[in-house]
């Protein structure tokens, strides 16, 4: 049985993507580790058992190149999406209305490189 999940990311600029998931999740990162290309790979705890890891793409390209840089698409689930896509929004960035999909309320957003996430109220 699985424990745990973590979602590697890659993207071109670890430190603005994980400084902007800080502050939409208000969370704090639990990791923070310099790779052999200088670049910094950052974890980020988004509940007890789910983290969001970055990467360089660089990085990627050079150490595993076999590896698909394409973001995955992610849903992530809050108990308070109101709460969250309004804090999101207040940080700038591009939200999507709030929309019912089946008996789900959904919303989406971009991060400061233009990836999107997916939320869904629970």
């Amino acid at each position: 049985m699985l424990t745990n999940l973590t979602m590697m990311i890659y993207v071109n600029d670890p430190e603005m993507v994980a400084d902007f998931l800080e502050e939409a999740f208000n969370v704090d990162r639990n990791l923070e580790q310099e790779l052999p290309n200088g670049s910094k790979t950052i974890r980020l705890p988004l509940s007890t058992t789910a983290s969001v890891q970055l990467f360089s793409k660089e990085f990627v390209k050079k150490y595993s190149p076999e590896v698909s840089l394409e973001m995955p698409s992610l849903m992530l689930e809050t108990d308070d999406l109101d709460g969250l896509r309004e804090h999101i929004y207040s940080l700038g960035g591009p939200v999507g209305d709030i929309m019912d999909l089946g008996d789900a309320r959904t919303f989406n957003f971009g991060d400061p490189e233009g990836n999107w996430f997916a939320v869904k109220g629970r």
